[in-house]
This record gives C-alpha cells, structure tokens and sequence, in this order.
C-alpha cells in the first residue's frame, strides 16, 4: 500500500504543475488503493463496542477517535499491536488514516468523497523541516480579512508560466479568518478530471490539498475525494441557485475542520 507524502521542493513542485495543467488533471497523484478497500472488522473492531473512542495522542494533542472510522494505514498496525483487545490506555502515534465513514460523522454534503476518499492527519513535528508547506500565489489578491469563511480560484496565479491550462483544471484557496487578532490564513485545494455518472466507472473529478496544511497547532491534514456531483467553476449548466464546486469544496473543508475539533474533547 502506497503512501503518499509530499517531499518536493519549489522548483520540482513548479515543474509538476505544467506538467498536470495540461492533462486537465492538476496536481494528478500516483495510484490509490488504500481507501479504495472495505474496512474489514475483525477481531479488534469486535472488542471495541460500538461508539467506543479512543484515545491517541499525535504529538501535542490527544484524539478522541472511534476506532471504526480507522482505515487500514492506521488499523493494521493496531491490530498487530493489540490484537483482540479494546486499548484502554493512550495510544501515542504520528499518524492516523481514516476510513470514509468519516465523512457522516463530519455531515459533510452527500456525493462528495464518493466512491474514493483519503485522509490522513500527522504529526507536524515528524515531517521534514524543508518541505514545501504553501503555493507561490505572486500574482493573488492579498487576503481578505473578514469574519466569514470564503474561497476564491487561483488557478491562473497557480499556473501563470503554464502556456496552456486544461479548463477542467482548477486551484482554490480557502480563506479562513484569523482568531484573537491574528491575521487570516489559507490553504489551497485542487480539483481535476472530468465528472462521472456518480459511482460510475472511469477517473472522475476529484479534488485534494495538494500539500499537507496545518492545523489544531501540531497537525497536518491531507485528504482527497471524488467530485462528481457539483458543477465546476465556468460550467453553465446548472440552476441559478444550485450549490457550485468552490462552495462545496469550501463546505468540505468547513466541515472535516469542526469534525476534527471534535476530536479534541473527551465525550
């Protein structure tokens, strides 16, 4: 099973998006089979009753996570460290891959993460000190400071060296406000391909951060879904009032955001 962490530097990062701007899939990743597998529930999953969370500590913060929305990256090394048994005891980890049941929990929009879904969550303090952490958005608009969420494209600034940028290709950047007088922060999601029949055979949209963001002050977050729900920036095709893609990616991130501060309180 491949896991996937992004290690690129500027330059090799600004050749990969010329590369993908043109194939109509920007920032295209390599093969993904680990979500794509069922969650098997086995013997571990059996002696943890239902709703049971436990409790991880990932560097600095400690999770209170339900063992059920774990994915394989994260259940298979539980099981091999505890076999039958239900942990009763903190369990200290750097990394944690969850399953799409997640995507409930999170009351995230149905369709979105549908039928692929990835996201993992690591210790910041274990990744490399050089790693690209933000896109060089030279020619985007200086943030805007309000007290509301919202996501803007930047695919041109993104692609702005690219002589030809696939129109399926698009690059937003979330703007969250600041908290205690701070100023706001961002991060940017991609989304590529070409929509399907929802649950149909073929590639897809699919739309994923295409570096690893930080967050609760020690994680990162990095995931990626199958978008073939909502109509893309420039599509026409849609009622007026019809949630677009910029507003659902926005909603998505909203939500897995509240859901992972969730995790912070005890039940």
């Amino acid at each position: 099973m491949a896991i996937r962490v992004w290690t690129a530097r500027s330059c090799i990062a600004a050749v990969s998006f010329m590369s993908v701007a043109t194939s109509g899939f920007a920032f295209a990743q390599s093969p993904r089979t680990m979500s794509k597998i069922p969650t098997p529930h086995g013997n571990f999953y059996d002696a943890c009753p239902p709703g049971h969370r436990l409790e991880f500590v990932v560097g600095s913060l400690t999770l209170f996570v339900d063992p059920h929305w774990l994915a394989l990256g994260s259940e298979i090394p539980l099981w091999q460290q505890f076999g039958a048994k239900c942990p009763s005891q903190p369990i200290t980890i750097s990394s944690l891959y969850f399953h799409n049941t997640i995507l409930d929990a999170a009351n995230v929009p149905t369709g979105l993460g549908e039928p692929f879904f990835f996201f993992v969550i690591r210790d910041e303090a274990t990744l490399p000190r050089g790693r690209m952490t933000s896109l060089e958005l030279r020619d985007a608009l200086p943030l805007n400071p309000t007290a509301e969420p919202y996501i803007e494209d930047v695919t041109r600034p993104v692609f702005r060296a690219a002589a030809h940028v696939s129109p399926s290709a698009h690059v937003y950047r979330l703007v969250y406000p600041g908290m205690n007088d701070q100023p706001p922060t961002s991060i940017e999601v991609s989304c590529g391909g070409e929509p399907v029949r929802p649950n149909g055979p073929g590639p897809g949209r699919t739309c994923f951060t295409p570096i690893a963001y930080s967050y609760l002050g020690g994680l990162t977050v990095k995931y990626e879904f199958r978008q073939d729900t909502l109509p893309a920036e420039g599509e026409k095709e849609s009622p007026a009032n019809a949630m677009r893609e910029p507003e659902g990616v926005l909603n998505f991130d909203s939500h897995i955001r509240a859901w992972l501060n969730s995790l912070t309180k005890k039940p």
